[in-house]
């Protein structure tokens, strides 16, 4: 199989391109076979994973994927585990703009506001020592 090279194939040719690279599997392909295959031969990935289901072929399941953190299997596509996630949630990554305590702020609120508070009584405080007063 050349990467990124698709074969010129006719659709009456295309079953047999599929079969005849397939046929190189013993029992088991790997996880991303079936779309550089259908890449190949330009076709869907729906239709090589039919042919070779037709040919008895099973998917090879991928290594079990576990949080960077604390080790925990968990699903593929994420990087840590929901505990460890939400502890990284709580990183201070800001300071209290009254009483210079860390904080931690989401990325919306640390890019579109100017001040950052731990909570309302410091959001008060400021508020009473910064705001115009008119007497």
């Amino acid at each position: 199989m050349g990467e990124g090279k698709a074969l010129s194939v006719s659709a009456g040719s295309k079953r047999a391109a599929v079969i005849k690279i397939l046929s190189k599997c013993r029992e088991t392909y790997s996880y991303g076979y079936l779309q550089k295959v259908a890449r190949e031969v330009n076709c869907s990935r729906e239709y090589v994973r039919q042919i070779a289901q037709e040919l008895g072929l099973r998917f090879l399941p991928q290594e079990e994927h576990k949080c960077i953190d604390c080790g925990k299997k968990i699903h593929s596509g994420s990087l840590r585990c929901l505990e460890c996630w939400s502890q990284t949630c709580r990183i201070p990554n800001a300071r209290c703009d009254y009483c210079g305590k860390p904080i931690h702020i989401r990325k919306y609120a640390e890019t579109h506001h100017k001040l950052h508070f731990c909570n309302k009584k410091c959001q008060g405080g400021w508020l009473g020592k910064h705001a115009n007063r008119r007497n």
